[in-house]
């Protein structure tokens, strides 16, 4: 996973993610700088550039979605409405 972090492709659909949400996080409205997958690629490697699996969060909601305090499904909610 580590050559895909370095990738053309992944920095061209992160820059994308990022201009998507203005820079901010959809939950809270604060800065955000990170890029993660709802469905992680170690489970679903296919959806790793889809923009419906990838949102923009700020580190405090990132650290919760990873931790599902933060549900797969009302991160998913939210791509559809940006």
């Amino acid at each position: 996973m580590g050559y895909f972090r370095s990738s053309y492709a992944w920095k061209k659909k992160r820059a994308q993610i990022v201009s998507k949400y203005h820079g901010k996080c959809p939950i809270c409205g604060a800065e955000a700088h990170e890029v993660h997958h709802i469905i992680p690629i170690k489970v679903l490697d296919d959806l790793k550039l889809d923009d419906n699996n990838l949102i923009l969060l700020c580190a405090h909601h990132h650290r919760l979605a990873h931790l599902g305090v933060i549900s797969q499904s009302a991160l998913i909610k939210m791509t559809k409405k940006h």
